[in-house]
């Protein structure tokens, strides 16, 4: 049952991404709702199943926009792994953890992006990227982590519920 989930979730991730996300944008900045699913599945799936849903919704995200194959790619899933192996150790319930987990992950996925440009000759201004983008952009997603992480949730617990009643048919 979880493949068509998974599936379902990565699509709808990415059209909210590319439909929803340009009517929230706030100056110029937009919420982003595939690295705030990945960060919500990874903490409610687990690190492999957040990689795994990191590696196809980046790659996906790396097909539709066109450039540098990969690069969303590594990122989604390093940043889904990760949020994996953090939900053992956080409280997934408190909403100031959600926002800290979002704003972080957030901060993590675009040095790392800024980082793997770097790297194929893309000319940037780390500093100013700071402040100008990456911490608005972690404070923006921050606010937005608790209502994606609780559409994941009840995607999951619905997914659960329904995996136990076919579990009880005769």
């Amino acid at each position: 049952m979880r493949a068509p989930i998974f599936i379902a979730m990565i699509v709808l991730a990415q059209v909210m991404q590319g439909v929803v996300a340009p009517h929230l944008a706030v100056a110029r900045l937009k919420p982003d709702l595939v690295l705030l699913t990945t960060l919500a599945y990874g903490l409610l799936y687990g690190p492999a199943a957040g990689g795994r849903f990191g590696l196809v919704s980046g790659l996906l995200q790396d097909l539709l926009l066109g450039r540098y194959l990969g690069v969303f790619a590594l990122t989604r899933m390093t940043a889904g792994y990760l949020a994996g192996v953090a939900e053992r150790r956080l409280y997934r319930e408190s909403l100031l953890i959600l926002i800290a987990t979002g704003a972080a992950t957030s901060i993590f996925a675009d040095l790392l992006f800024m980082l793997l440009m770097g790297a194929t000759g893309y000319p940037l201004d780390p500093l100013a990227d700071m402040g100008r983008v990456i911490l608005p952009a972690a404070l923006y997603n921050g606010l937005m982590a608790p209502l994606i992480y609780r559409a994941v949730r009840r995607i999951r617990r619905w997914e659960l519920a329904r995996t136990r009643t076919e579990e009880t048919r005769p």
